[in-house]
């Protein structure tokens, strides 16, 4: 089993916006040129999810924000679906910044969570939430906390490259809950 070097990393930070903002561009363009299509019900489900979020960290109500993951998990397709993917850069990014900011973890009801998606993807989210980080995802952690941007395109090109559309959707969620965090707690 792989272990994570981001959790014996000291993770007292976000990475630099402009590191961020670096890593979202360069994954838009690289999946602009590989990707498949991004489906319009995921993409409003994302985005739902994005302001549900936003919200979660202002308020701290984390309870919200599982319950509108889990009104959509399985959504998409393949054998892990879209929205799914994206969920597992959500939850990982959220658990592991959460303890920075004294924010309560994001747990989601394991049941229903497989009831509404198939096995594979239920166990990635399993793991998700448990931070059982798959190398990628770690090394692009660490090297956004570094600002190592060669390296940081290379962890994106290598995520999109994964499984279909799956690397892309959990590179946008991990992402997406970063530039949340840094835009609600103001953190340069």
């Amino acid at each position: 089993m792989y272990r994570p070097c981001i959790l014996s990393y000291k993770v007292d930070r976000l990475p630099c916006r402009d590191a961020i903002e670096y890593a979202s561009c360069f994954l838009e363009k690289t999946y602009s040129i590989i990707g498949t299509g991004k489906p319009d019900v995921v993409e409003k489900a994302i985005k739902h999810v994005y302001s549900v979020l936003e919200y979660v960290l202002s308020s701290g109500r984390v309870s919200r924000l599982a319950r509108e993951i889990t009104r959509y998990i399985g959504l998409g397709v393949g054998s892990t679906p879209s929205f799914d993917d994206y969920v597992v850069g959500v939850v990982i990014t959220y658990n592991l910044f959460s303890k920075i900011y004294g924010l309560e973890r994001l747990v989601l009801p394991l049941n229903t969570v497989c009831q509404r998606t198939s096995y594979i993807s239920c166990k990635s989210i399993e793991y998700a939430l448990r931070l059982d980080i798959i190398s990628t995802i770690d090394k692009l952690f660490i090297d956004l906390l570094e600002g190592v941007y060669d390296r940081v395109a290379s962890d994106i090109v290598d995520l999109v490259c994964m499984g279909g559309d799956s690397g892309y959707y959990m590179a946008r969620g991990l992402l997406d809950t970063i530039g949340l965090f840094k835009k609600v707690f103001n953190n340069s």
